[in-house]
């Protein structure tokens, strides 16, 4: 997905939620999260920087998700005014398109088909290819692309994974340097990647890879090309919002909001660039005895990118001349 890093000098745009009495082990699971295999234990964010909905987040099942409702009450985070069961009713409007259109098949590359059919022709959902207007921030938000009609990497596949998860459709989130897609799980699938920024084509996996510059170490330890479930999908959500606040000048808050992304995800390569970042960030602003710390927290967040394979977007060559692969 086209990820936003907060840099050490300023934050602008490259690329990409429990109860009271659950604080101290959240506090202590982020830590041991944080520290990985290098055994360390450091002061994580206090959990009352983030709110009750994002902290409760994180420990709903699977099947009691709504990604869709997810992403919007995340996104009324950051802008107050979103009425979250209008957005949430426009989900439903289009999944009731596609179930009318896909008339009861069963048949998986018929149904991805309705669901192309409805999003990219009917209602005319497209995936910008300019990637300078992609990163802008209000493209990260749910809301803005039922509204816009126009999506980058990272709200496209949510949206097809929100409609086709009203229709009780098998789509999940995929994850490639600087990009995700969304993988329809059918063992009936030949071809099972669904490209939502480029007409909902079919892409194999050796091209991802590729064009995408993915590491040995990335894949086999599942940073990149795994399929995700819709609870490690929300890591992403928090995530933006932490950029978000760390972009506000918010960096305590989005640190809190970073260290639960990877919560969700633990592999979030995203989540751990943008948390090294925001702690060499805040190591400039603090005294000599809490930078420190500030500093050994990036370093762990930096060998965690390692020991995942990360590929920083600037080594995709299309990626840092602005174009997109694919």
């Amino acid at each position: 997905m086209v990820i936003r890093y907060l840099l050490i000098a300023v934050c602008v745009c490259l690329l990409l939620t429990a109860m009271i009495g659950y604080t101290v082990v959240n506090r202590e699971k982020t830590s041991s999260t944080l520290s990985g295999t290098h055994n360390r234990h450091l002061p994580t964010s206090q959990p009352s920087q983030r709110s009750a909905f994002v902290e409760n987040l994180l420990f709903q099942p699977e099947s009691k998700i709504d990604v869709g409702m997810v992403a919007l009450t995340l996104a009324k985070e950051i802008c107050p005014n979103l009425d979250v069961a209008l957005y949430s009713a426009r989900i439903d409007d289009l999944a009731d398109q596609v179930r009318r259109l896909a008339k009861e098949t069963i048949d998986p590359d018929q149904r991805i088909r309705c669901l192309n059919t409805v999003l990219l022709l009917h209602e005319k959902f497209t995936g910008t290819r300019d990637m300078i207007d992609a990163r802008q921030p209000q493209k990260y938000f749910l809301n803005n692309v039922l509204d816009t009609k126009q999506g980058n990497c990272f709200t496209m596949p949510f949206l097809y994974m929100a409609v086709g998860q009203r229709l009780g459709w098998p789509i999940y989130a995929v994850s490639v340097p600087d990009h995700s897609f969304v993988r329809y799980v059918d063992p009936r699938l030949k071809e099972q990647n669904i490209e939502t920024t480029s007409n909902g084509g079919y892409v194999r996996d050796d091209i991802y890879a590729r064009d995408f510059r993915v590491s040995e170490i990335g894949r086999k330890s599942g940073a990149y090309m795994r399929t995700l479930s819709y609870h490690e999908s929300l890591g992403d959500l928090v995530a933006i919002n932490g950029i978000q606040f760390g972009e506000l000048g918010q960096l305590q808050k989005a640190v809190a909001y970073l260290e639960l992304a990877i919560q969700f995800n633990p592999k979030l390569v995203g989540a751990w660039m943008n948390l090294a970042n925001a702690n060499k960030l805040m190591a400039r602003r603090s005294s000599e005895r809490d930078a420190k710390k500030y500093l050994e927290m990036a370093d762990i967040c930096s060998k965690k990118l390692a020991e995942l394979g990360f590929v920083d977007p600037k080594d995709v060559p299309e990626v840092a001349a602005g174009l997109r692969p694919i």
